[in-house]
């Protein structure tokens, strides 16, 4: 009887122990990084652009209109509406047309390339996925790092080896607060805040945009005052350019 008894009690340690452990959860915030919103598509805006680059400063407005990660289409004016420059870009290509000079800069969208034609040293791709409050780098391949207060936590991607990605989640809101990009060697290359989530169409977007290259010492605040997510676009991106243009080559070709 004593062993019977026993061997019921072993027995009923032996369940409750496999019992916990096939509930123990190896994230112990149960928070995983959100991956991207398949139902956010397209985008337009209207925004105010307050930009310093060292000693300079500038301040000017944009109306761009996103077609998912396909192609991008700005307006650019500065004081008193007066228009000054023309972006058009795909993955694989980027022209802008400066009005105020009356020439035309071509070539691949590398982050050189844009820097020269709008002022921020990103690749099309790390513009359009930050522009959209999102992360450059997939969302699957961001893992948990610690927790920075009640509400965010600061999530890493290690998988790119040229740069290290961080990014800031809030988990009362599933949204992005932070980006920031280091180098191997830790060094900062891009810091990104995200301010002012609005939700339009049910998607959360960020009204206000600060983006810091600290290497350059280069700082852009890009304002929302309009914005429609998955507006219908009438007419493709693209605009002609008059023959008697100056063309200026990006890539040097």
């Amino acid at each position: 009887m004593k062993t019977t008894i026993s061997l019921l009690i072993i027995g009923i340690v032996l369940i409750s122990c496999s019992t916990v452990k096939q509930t123990v959860d190896t994230n112990v915030n149960n928070i995983t990084f959100p991956q991207r919103n398949t139902k956010f598509k397209d985008l337009s805006v209207k925004s105010s652009i307050s930009a310093s680059m060292k000693d300079q400063s500038m301040m000017a407005s944009a109306n761009m209109m996103l077609a998912q990660m396909d192609s991008i289409s700005m307006n650019l004016s500065g004081p008193f509406g007066i228009p000054f420059g023309k972006l058009y870009a795909t993955k694989d290509y980027v022209l802008f047309y400066n009005i105020m000079t009356n020439q035309v800069l071509e070539g691949k969208p590398t982050p050189e390339n844009m820097r020269t034609a709008v002022f921020l040293p990103l690749s099309y791709e790390d513009f359009i996925r930050l522009i959209r409050c999102e992360t450059p780098g997939e969302p699957q391949d961001f893992v948990f790092e610690k927790n920075l207060n009640d509400d965010e936590i600061l999530f890493k991607n290690s998988k790119n080896p040229k740069y290290i990605e961080f990014a800031v989640l809030s988990k009362s809101n599933k949204v992005i607060t932070q980006y920031q990009r280091k180098d191997a060697d830790g060094t900062l290359i891009l810091h990104v805040f995200y301010m002012n989530y609005t939700k339009n169409n049910g998607i959360d977007f960020s009204q206000k945009q600060l983006y810091k290259f600290p290497e350059l010492d280069v700082n852009l605040t890009l304002e929302i005052t309009e914005l429609k997510i998955n507006p219908v676009f009438e007419k493709p991106f693209s605009f002609s350019i008059p023959a008697n243009i100056d063309r200026i080559k990006l890539d040097g070709n």
